[in-house]
């Protein structure tokens, strides 16, 4: 028996890896930068270098559009990955193990930066607080992507209309 998967799959996995893990080891940085360091004398808040502040909004916004984007089309598609209808029609059935890796990932770095910010508060640096601010709008998008799916599921199983 031969596989006849898509060669480039592998490297696309091996990419979408890489840009997840680079995404939870730039945020360790930041957060622990956040949480082990004080403020210089006369400033107000832990100093991040721009390069880091930069990597991190960046990297940021690529993996919180790609997670939102393909929940979207998940949510309004119902198919597997590979075209066919996905598991009993749940959102969770028709993505990827990258983009669920990247969601987990998203949440997981997103839950500790929020409790960061919480924690350190006024001292956070701003590109924490942007992030902690971030995370509760991409969970809402989230959360109405999931509930609408679940909500016109159900309506189309029971024969009613969508809300």
């Amino acid at each position: 028996m031969t596989d006849r998967r898509d060669p480039r799959e592998s490297v696309f996995a091996f990419i979408a890896f890489a840009i997840i893990a680079a995404f939870v080891v730039i945020w360790a940085f930041v957060i622990l930068q956040t949480l082990l360091t004080e403020p210089a004398t006369g400033e107000d808040q832990v100093a991040v270098s721009s390069g880091l502040t930069s990597a991190a909004g960046a990297i940021t916004t690529l993996l919180a559009t790609r997670t939102a984007s393909v929940l979207g089309f998940a949510a309004t598609s119902r198919e597997a990955p590979d075209g066919t209808p996905s598991p009993q029609g749940t959102v969770a059935g028709a993505l990827t193990g990258a983009t669920k890796w990247a969601i987990g990932a998203y949440l997981v770095v997103g839950i500790a930066v929020v409790i960061t910010w919480l924690y350190r508060g006024a001292v956070s640096p701003q590109v924490v607080a942007a992030f902690a601010l971030g995370v509760f709008g991409w969970l809402g998008s989230a959360a109405a992507i999931v509930f609408a799916a679940r909500s016109t599921a159900g309506a189309r199983q029971s024969g009613r209309a969508p809300l």
